[in-house]
């Protein structure tokens, strides 16, 4: 995780960079902080997310969702289900949810997000998604080399696939290429940063995030638009 923050109407702010065996421990952890803090409501940004293990994006959608319900399916190159991953918790978090996406947004985050939006538990603000779906396996060869081949596909819980496709979100709002550059070096640079100072380091003034904008005004607008 890189930046975790609650405003002073209650909404917490969590930007997730990756998947990996330590993710679900470290959301569910940020989150109980926040609670304490007086979360109401979440952002979650999955912005830049280029995805990582599938057990996390399974353990993460686990932490919002009711028991038994289906997160993701595997199947395999001729369309056999090889698996389906569902819930197993009692929704450990049941406050109003807003997901942010974008281009840079794949794999993982697109199975978390995906997953959100066709179970009604979030509603997604920015752009479309990357759309990377596929299971690749590498078969050595015999000269050292090996042989990368899409043995499965990923595919949401009504059926439709991550792959190629993306995922659109309910709220589109679009940033320009030098605007993506400029958020991403305010989201990954110090915070604690004077406008002076960053002016300075960057050669150029901080720029306003509409995307995360847009996401905190849903959330104080109408709590129920995220969902159950």
């Amino acid at each position: 995780m890189e930046n975790i923050s609650i405003d002073e109407k209650g909404t917490g702010y969590l930007h997730l960079i990756q998947f990996t065996e330590r993710t679900a421990r470290e959301v569910q952890d940020a989150l109980i902080g926040l609670r304490d803090q007086g979360m109401e409501r979440l952002v979650l940004d999955l912005r830049d997310n280029s995805g990582g293990l599938l057990s996390a994006a399974i353990e993460v959608s686990d932490l919002f969702l009711e028991k038994d319900r289906l997160i993701v399916s595997v199947k395999g190159r001729d369309g056999v289900n090889l698996r389906d991953f569902r819930s197993t918790s009692r929704k450990l978090f049941r406050e109003p949810l807003v997901v942010l996406l974008n281009e840079g947004s794949a794999s993982a985050s697109e199975i978390v997000a995906g997953a959100f939006s066709v179970l009604g538990r979030a509603r997604l603000v920015g752009e479309k998604s990357y759309g990377k779906g596929s299971v690749q396996t590498i078969f050595p060869l015999s000269d050292g080399s090996g042989l990368k081949l899409t043995t499965a596909m990923y595919f949401l819980p009504d059926g439709s696939t991550i792959h190629e496709q993306g995922i659109e979100p309910d709220v589109l709002v679009p940033c320009s290429d030098a605007n993506e550059s400029k958020l991403r070096m305010q989201r990954y640079g110090d915070p604690s940063l004077t406008g002076k100072e960053y002016e300075e380091l960057f050669g150029f003034s901080k720029i306003s995030d509409l995307q995360k904008s847009k996401a905190f005004d849903l959330l104080s607008g109408d709590s129920n638009v995220t969902g159950q």
